[in-house]
């Protein structure tokens, strides 16, 4: 598994959901941004809809995927190393003490 090496789960690669939110970010930008650069009157589209949120400050930032963290995801694939049997629930309560 991932971790056996030592590995921290947060740096498992992204996902093609990650990737297909990347290309729509640039897409807007290349697309949207640079095309209607020269144009006085501009009609924006929503970045929302093109892979950006705002954050609680109002500012837009870029939205990364659309699933869990594998972090939240895979907890319950993970296994201790003891030597008691545990559950999903408990082997994620003590990840969450680390």
């Amino acid at each position: 598994m991932f971790t056996r090496k030592g590995r921290a789960i947060d740096n498992i690669p992204l996902s093609s959901a990650a990737l297909h939110q990347h290309i729509k970010r640039a897409a807007y930008q290349a697309g949207f941004c640079w095309r209607h650069s020269l144009r006085k009157q501009q009609e924006p589209q929503p970045p929302s809809s093109l892979g950006w949120k705002r954050n609680k400050g109002g500012m837009w930032e870029p939205f990364c995927t659309t699933l869990q963290q594998a972090s939240e995801s895979c907890a319950e694939l993970i296994r201790c190393g003891c030597k008691v049997k545990m559950a999903a629930e408990d082997v994620a309560s003590v990840l969450k003490q680390l």
